[in-house]
């Protein structure tokens, strides 16, 4: 118990969550009656699904997308990383900094997948949110000038990363823009969450830095909008 209170202590945000995807990972098993989520259940629980999202005005999909799973492998291995990865960002940047982090790079994720992916393909997963999360670590590896702690963690974040997307070139069933999507996200929008005040003493940016990285994304945000409505309607089944 003393652990458990010490590590929600560290790292809230991630370890909520953490805990809120497995709840609704355990819904969706109930619902679908096997621990293979089929598609028909995923859109019920709010999987992006462009159709939905432009017809029916459901954009809410681009955030609830990223806290749904289709396998017991799928979630799994993306909680693992999210422990990990994300206990060390929220301890470095702050709770709510690292909420927003999260919630923006799912969105923009799931953006990419919009506007660049298949129309007709129902999306699901936290990968998106978590390339993100790989984006912040090669921003404060850049800003660590490569050395030291974050420098070394940015090396091997940058290794995983190609690794895993040529990985996703062979794979039928992973999204491969959402990934692309959450680690520019995370590149673009992790300036903004550096104060003075937090690893100011590790880390040092111009404003102009700050600035431009707000411009940026809502930049690619309303540009991956436009891409998406565009490219939806034009390729509806």
């Amino acid at each position: 118990m003393k652990n458990i209170k010490a590590e929600f202590k560290v790292q809230p945000i991630n370890l909520i969550l953490i805990i809120l995807m497995v709840i609704i990972y355990l819904a969706e098993v109930y619902v679908a009656g096997g621990l293979t989520i089929s598609t028909h259940v995923l859109f019920q629980f709010g999987a992006s699904f462009t159709p939905s999202i432009l017809l029916d005005n459901e954009w809410w999909r681009l955030i609830t997308a990223g806290f749904l799973h289709i396998t017991w492998m799928h979630i799994t291995f993306n909680l693992v990383i999210l422990y990990w990865i994300g206990r060390l960002l929220e301890q470095a940047i702050g709770s709510w900094r690292y909420l927003g982090l999260f919630l923006v790079t799912d969105v923009i994720g799931n953006l990419f997948g919009m506007a660049f992916g298949s129309v007709n393909v129902i999306s699901a997963g936290a990968s998106g949110a978590i390339y993100g999360l790989f984006g912040t670590f090669i921003v404060l590896g850049v800003l660590a000038r490569w050395q030291g702690f974050w420098g070394d963690q940015a090396r091997t974040i940058g290794v995983l990363v190609i690794l895993s997307m040529a990985t996703s070139l062979f794979a039928s069933n992973i999204d491969l823009w959402a990934h692309i999507g959450g680690v520019l996200g995370g590149i673009v929008f992790t300036p903004i969450l550096i104060s003075h005040r937090v690893l100011a003493n590790r880390f040092k940016m111009p404003e102009l830095v700050r600035s431009l990285s707000i411009i940026v994304t809502i930049g690619m945000v309303v540009a991956l909008i436009i891409l998406g409505v565009n490219h939806g309607y034009a390729n509806f089944y």
